[in-house]
């Protein structure tokens, strides 16, 4: 009677112990494509010397002689704005930056995918875009003044919003000339 009260209790530790390592196989697998992927990029060297030239024209360089390929909006990067580039034997990461130096975007990369976008720090400086921002605070409440909670709360034209706490209120900052408008959940 005792030996099956003993397999009683080993039966589900050991299938708690097997659930834990097939989770911790699957984690490991996880970094290590992470790892693989980023260290494409770092171990990828090249050599290049373009003075003045559009940043389309060494990116295509760049893809033509290796295996990334380069994604931006044409709507918002300018990829016929000017810049200069001499490597020899530098990382990709050495290379876009010094691309991209004083151009107002930057880039990630993913894989053998690099992203090409306008840099967060540049939004503010950018001509025609809102620069003046203040901070509004505020309580949504029902026609009983009871507080909605989880109602958006969206700067009009933008997708910059939040969202209303257990008791009602939210916190935005938006342009010194936004309108609000809410959305109930």
């Amino acid at each position: 009677m005792k030996k099956s009260n003993e397999r009683a209790l080993c039966v589900p530790l050991l299938k708690k112990t097997k659930r834990i390592m097939k989770l911790t196989t699957l984690f490991s697998l996880g970094v290590a494509c992470c790892i693989s992927a980023s260290t494409y990029a770092q171990s990828y060297k090249l050599s290049m010397n373009k003075q003045n030239s559009s940043i389309i024209e060494i990116l295509k360089d760049i893809e033509k002689n290796s295996e990334f390929t380069f994604f931006f909006n044409d709507n918002r990067v300018n990829v016929n704005k000017k810049a200069s580039i001499n490597v020899k034997d530098a990382t990709l990461d050495e290379a876009l930056a010094q691309i991209l130096k004083n151009t107002g975007y930057n880039y990630q990369i993913i894989d053998r995918q690099v992203l090409i976008k306008i840099a967060s720090s540049s939004v503010s400086s950018m001509p025609g875009v809102q620069q003046n921002q203040k901070g509004i605070t505020g309580i949504i409440k029902d026609v009983n003044g009871e507080p909605i909670i989880g109602a958006n709360v969206v700067e009009k034209g933008t997708t910059n919003g939040t969202v209303t706490d257990i008791e009602g209120r939210f916190s935005l900052n938006v342009a010194s000339d936004a309108t609000l408008r809410e959305v109930l959940p």
